[in-house]
């Protein structure tokens, strides 16, 4: 999977910078390393989970973005269980402000799949989330951002239903 991504990521890289020519030009694309824990807010057997991953996205319009995202992270259940948990998103994204400042708020909505795996109980299916956050330019190219999110886990076959996420990392425009 990490070999699958990284060639992924590499020829979107590549088809960019071919098909923009100078690179000083704005593109539409961006790849964002994304990391944070959910914290699980009903009963459950799991407390949290801290997750790491990477997001694809293309800007189709100054202030929408479309992305795919995957996280994964590992942790242990009550029982004391070693797992991991993997997720694969699809979003949606809509600033709310259309000029380019330092600070820019965004309303995220997503949603795909999610996996507990190789806990006392695996756990997959369905989930959704909804996040308002905001990004911060570091450089023409650079951003930093952070987004508290909201998960539902209802369509799972799990004990607790709603996590609590807060994400965080940086952004790259190419």
């Amino acid at each position: 999977m990490k070999k699958t991504l990284f060639i992924l990521l590499f020829s979107l890289f590549g088809m960019t910078m071919y098909s923009q020519g100078d690179i000083l030009n704005k593109t539409p694309y961006s790849a964002d390393l994304v990391m944070g824990p959910y914290l699980i807010l009903d009963g459950t057997i799991y407390e949290s989970v801290f997750l790491n991953g990477v997001r694809i996205g293309y800007d189709f319009h100054p202030r929408m973005t479309i992305g795919l995202e995957y996280l994964a992270g590992n942790q242990e259940d009550l029982a004391g269980q070693l797992g991991t948990t993997h997720s694969a998103f699809g979003n949606f994204k809509y600033y709310l402000k259309g000029d380019e400042k330092k600070y820019r708020p965004f309303l995220l909505a997503g949603g795909g799949f999610f996996e507990f795996k190789d806990f006392s109980q695996d756990v997959l299916g369905i989930s959704f989330y909804l996040s308002l956050g905001f990004d911060l330019r570091l450089s023409n190219r650079v951003r930093g951002f952070l987004e508290p999110r909201y998960v539902n886990l209802g369509l799972l076959d799990a004990d607790g239903t709603h996590q609590f996420g807060m994400m965080w990392g940086v952004r790259g425009l190419f």
